[in-house]
C-alpha cells in the first residue's frame, strides 16, 4: 500500500511539473494594461478651447452614458509650476490638457523644472493624462520634448467637414461597434461617421507626425482636409499610468451637449467620455508604422524563434517592398543580423536559434519616405530545459494541454489502490 501511495505522489509531481514547464514555454500573451475610471478630473486650465468648442462636464449622472459622473476641477497651468506651492495635482486621478490655451512648451521647457516633473511624476504614479491638442496651428512642436515626443501638423481653422477617420485598435477607447450597448440601453459606442460628416472635428484633425516616439500606439488614424495623414487617437503608457493623445477639432462641441450619439457634436464628447472611462490596453499598432511580434518570448535553447516585422501606412495597410533590417543588439547572440522585404501582407520574418542561456534584444529597422530611421525591439530569453527539450507551442496550446496534465496528476493523485485480500 505504501509503495503504491509513492507511485502516485511521484506521477503527480512529474506531470505537474511537465505541465508547468509546458506553460513556461513559447510566446507569452501582450500584456494587457488597466486603468481605472477617472473620478476626480483636473482641466488645465479649463474645459473650453480658445478657438472654439467645450468639453461636457456637467456633474449630473444621469447625463453620462454609463450613469456615473465625475468630478471636474479647474487648474492653472501657474499654481502646477509653483514650486513655492503644494502640489495641486495630488488631488486628482487625472489630468487633462487643454494645450490649445496655453504655451505648454514653455512651461514644460523652463528652467525651472517643477511643472515638467509635476507631471512627470503624476503619470508615472499611474494618473490618466489627457492631451488636447485642437487647432494647434502654431504649436506643431510643443511637444518636442515630452516625455513620450511628438510633432504635429494641423491644417488651420479651415471649418470643413469630412477627411477621414479609421478606428484602428477598436477598443475600450473607442468602440464603433454598434452593438456595444449597455444592459440599460443606452449607448456606449462612438458615433464615427456622424463625426466625420457633420462636424469639423476630423476636416480640421491635428495628426501626429515623424519625429514621433514608437512608444505611442494608434487607437484612430485619420487624414484631413489638406490630405495630412496619421494618427488622429493614440495612447502611451508611462509608468504606471496612462497618456492619450486627442487630435480632433472640438469647436463643434458645446458644453450642453452631453456624450451620446444623437449627431456628430454629441459624438465628439463620446470620445471625451471614453477617455474618462475605465481602459484595458495592449501595446498595439505603433505610431512608427513598425511592429515588431512577439514582443517577449520565451524557449529552451537549441530551438528556433522567429520574429515578424509588420508594416503599415498611415491608414493602417500592409507596405510590401520594404527592407526590414534585422539585428541582435545584446544578449548571447549579439551581432547577428539579417534583412527581409516585405511581402504583400507588410511581413517580413527573422529566425535564429541560441545554443547559450539569457535575453537577445533584436531590432527591426526601416528608412520611411523621408530618409528617417524607424526601429523597434523584442526580447527573446532563452534558458536550459532540466530534462527534455520542449518544442516551442502556442500559449493557448501549451495552457490547454498542461490542465488536462495537471488534471490528470489529480486523479492519480486521489485514486485509491485496493489491495488484494491473502
Amino acid at each position: 500500500m505504501k509503495r503504491n501511495k509513492t507511485i502516485r505522489i511521484v506521477t503527480f509531481l512529474t506531470l505537474a511539473l511537465f505541465a508547468l514547464s509546458l506553460l513556461s514555454t513559447g510566446v507569452q500573451p501582450a500584456r494587457a494594461y488597466t486603468f481605472s475610471r477617472s473620478v476626480n478630473v483636473a482641466l488645465v486650465p479649463g474645459p473650453g478651447c480658445i478657438h472654439g468648442g467645450t468639453l461636457y462636464t456637467s456633474t449630473v449622472a444621469a447625463n453620462w452614458p454609463d450613469g456615473v459622473a465625475f468630478s471636474f476641477t479647474n487648474v492653472a497651468p501657474a499654481t502646477i509650476a509653483d514650486g513655492s506651492a503644494g502640489n495641486p495635482l495630488t488631488a486628482y486621478d487625472t489630468v487633462m490638457l487643454m494645450s490649445t490655451n496655453f504655451d505648454f512648451d514653455d512651461y514644460w521647457s523652463d528652467s525651472d523644472t517643477t511643472f515638467k516633473s509635476r507631471i512627470t511624476n503624476f503619470v508615472a504614479g499611474g494618473g490618466k493624462l489627457i492631451i488636447y491638442v485642437s487647432e494647434t496651428y502654431y504649436y506643431p512642436d510643443a511637444f518636442a520634448n515630452f516625455i513620450v515626443p511628438f510633432t504635429m501638423v494641423n491644417p488651420g481653422q479651415t471649418g470643413s467637414s469630412g477627411g477621414t477617420l479609421i478606428n484602428i485598435a477598436d477598443d475600450t477607447l473607442s468602440s464603433s461597434d454598434t452593438a456595444d450597448i449597455y444592459p440599460n440601453g443606452l449607448q456606449s459606442y462612438i458615433d464615427l461617421p456622424a463625426i466625420v460628416s457633420q462636424t469639423d472635428a476630423v476636416g480640421d484633425l491635428t495628426v501626429m507626425t515623424n519625429p514621433v516616439d514608437p512608444s505611442w500606439y494608434i487607437d484612430m488614424t485619420g487624414i484631413n482636409v489638406y490630405g495630412d495623414g496619421g494618427p488622429a487617437h493614440a495612447y502611451a503608457f508611462y509608468g504606471d499610468g496612462l497618456i492619450i493623445y486627442n487630435g480632433l477639432d472640438i469647436d463643434d462641441a458645446g458644453s450642453s451637449e452631453a456624450p451620446n450619439n444623437s449627431n456628430g457634436d454629441h459624438a465628439i464628447q463620446m470620445v471625451w467620455w471614453r477617455e474618462l472611462c475605465g481602459q484595458t490596453l495592449e501595446a498595439g499598432q505603433s505610431v512608427s508604422g513598425l511592429t515588431l511580434s512577439p514582443a517577449t518570448a520565451t524557449n529552451p535553447v537549441d530551438t528556433t524563434h522567429t520574429v515578424t516585422a509588420s508594416v503599415k501606412d498611415i491608414i493602417n495597410d500592409p507596405v510590401p517592398g520594404v527592407l526590414v533590417t534585422f539585428n541582435i543588439l545584446t544578449g548571447p547572440n549579439a551581432g547577428a543580423t539579417g534583412t527581409a522585404t516585405t511581402d504583400a501582407n507588410g511581413e517580413a520574418t527573422f529566425s535564429w536559434s541560441s545554443s547559450t542561456d539569457g535575453i537577445d534584444t533584436v531590432q527591426a529597422s526601416i528608412t520611411d519616405d523621408a530618409g528617417a530611421l524607424i526601429t523597434t525591439t523584442a526580447t527573446k530569453t532563452w534558458y536550459v530545459a532540466p530534462t527534455n527539450v520542449i518544442p516551442e507551442v502556442p500559449l493557448g496550446t501549451a495552457a490547454i494541454t498542461a490542465t488536462m496534465l495537471i488534471g490528470l496528476a489529480a486523479f492519480y493523485a486521489k485514486r485509491r489502490t485496493k489491495t488484494p485480500k491473502l
